[in-house]
């Protein structure tokens, strides 16, 4: 069995929930699995949300996406009060929690800070392969058994002294309606996991185990053994029709400038470091074809999640020799992290780039830019230098190619670090332009390390 990075974390506390959960490494299960990640930046409130798109469950898709966005547009909508313990955040990230060719399972967990207040939860989502339905936790339930399944909730809980048993009482009284997110463990037991405050009153999530024997449905049953023994489950799906890689030139021309290959001195070349957050995706391969073709090289600040789910794009990155960035496991504001939790979001997304490169990244991105010392002591005992930026079109406020253009261009000069996001096709299609314009103004396009030529751990870096 192959288990993610320490176990569930991401609920900005760091704690694991179990380290016992079955979660796959999602890029050795599932041919062919991307991901879709939307992040906003405003001012008064930050959110970043990524579930996964699994080939031929279209309507696993649209349920995830559907769960998804009311939060995230309610909590754009009423969460704009910046207070001393921050920006108001919203991270969903996810976890694969069953494969097989009948099912496949997928939980999401909601991590809310809006001021001085915390929710967090998670919900759980099984897919019927053979119908194509969609189903909730509780469908792994048999509903004759749930006196038994209750009974069995209450007795682990009553040895857990963070439970408050007035509280569990309540909410299984309502039978099922607080079953969000059911999973299984590596032993096969049944993983019954409470929002936030559902019946604690810790300030964490808390997760159970129960035996499932005897209260499984028969798709529970099905669900079970796609997260013991996970498999793909290669679901029949059309050959997708590929992404638009423009390797054309900007003018038309059909003549692309290629950038002069071996090393540059940025000391007194009018050097430029483009970089790219929050991948990689299936259509980073598109922005890959574009750079590939110009003979120009960037940086990537990677979140670990899409590191899992696409090993083979972040190899790519690195054999065609771009430079390979941290951008944290889960996208969380590490400034609200103790130092362990920051410490693991960094090394678990570290550790997942070394397997699919054999190198560890010494570039750190943190998420939204957010730091202090905390995090920058981290990162100096970790050996990695803090890589911010100067110029920011934003592009994940218009989703505009033309405009995203026009903000990179009338920003850009010499020693600049260039932030965009490879997740959002609009910014894959608008940099052949982009190149072709810096290369034709006699900018040299160039990586990190090679525009700093020497960087010091933990110091934070913004242009040259």
């Amino acid at each position: 069995m192959i288990f993610s990075h320490t176990g569930w974390v991401g609920w900005h506390g760091g704690e694991v929930l179990s380290e016992k959960v079955c979660a796959q490494e999602i890029g050795d299960v599932v041919e062919g699995i991307d991901v879709v990640s939307q992040e906003n930046i405003e001012d008064t409130h930050h959110t970043y949300e990524s579930y996964p798109t699994i080939p031929g469950a279209d309507a696993l898709t649209t349920a995830l996406e559907d769960a998804v966005s009311p939060v995230a547009d309610r909590f754009r909508e009423t969460e704009n009060t910046v207070t001393d313990a921050g920006v108001p955040e919203l991270t969903v990230s996810w976890d694969l929690v069953g494969a097989s060719p009948d099912t496949v399972g997928v939980r999401l967990a909601f991590a809310e800070h809006g001021g001085d207040a915390f929710d967090g939860r998670a919900e759980t989502w099984w897919y019927d392969v053979a119908s194509g339905d969609v189903l909730p936790a509780t469908a792994l339930l048999d509903t004759d058994a749930l006196a038994e399944l209750f009974e069995r909730i209450e007795e682990v809980a009553s040895d857990n002294s963070r439970i408050d048993q007035q509280m569990l009482e309540e909410h299984l009284a309502g039978e099922t309606e607080s079953l969000h997110s059911l999973a299984f463990t590596t032993e096969g037991d049944l993983w019954v996991e409470f929002d936030r405050a559902q019946v604690s009153h810790d300030n964490t999530p808390i997760g159970i185990a129960v035996s499932a024997d005897g209260v499984l449905s028969d798709f529970g049953d099905l669900a079970k053994e796609s997260a013991m023994t996970p498999t793909d489950p290669a679901i029949a799906v059309p050959e997708p029709s590929p992404e638009n890689s423009d390797t054309a030139s900007a003018d038309g021309s059909g003549e692309v400038i290629v950038q002069d290959g071996g090393s540059v001195d940025c000391s007194s070349a009018r050097c430029i470091a483009l970089t790219f957050d929050d991948g990689p995706v299936e259509g980073t391969n598109a922005l890959l074809d574009v750079l590939a073709s110009r003979g120009v090289k960037a940086t990537f600040f990677m979140v670990g999640t899409n590191v899992e789910a696409n090993p083979d794009v972040v190899a790519r990155i690195h054999n065609e020799g771009h430079a390979l960035g941290n951008h944290t496991m889960d996208h969380p504001q590490l400034t609200r992290l103790d130092e362990a939790s920051i410490r693991d979001e960094i090394e678990s997304t570290n550790d997942l780039i070394e397997a699919a490169t054999g190198e560890r990244s010494v570039l750190l991105r943190p998420p939204y830019g957010a730091t202090n010392d905390t995090v920058s002591a981290v990162a100096a005992d970790l050996g990695m230098a803090q890589i911010l930026w100067d110029v920011d079109p934003e592009d994940w406020k218009d989703h505009d190619s033309a405009i995203v253009t026009e903000r990179v261009e009338s920003h850009a000069h010499d020693g600049a670090i260039i932030l965009s996001h490879d997740i959002h096709e609009t910014t894959r299609n608008a940099y052949a332009g982009i190149i072709d314009n810096l290369l034709g103004q006699g900018y040299t396009l160039v990586t990190v390390p090679e525009l700093f030529g020497e960087l010091t751990p933990g110091q934070k870096y913004f242009n040259r």
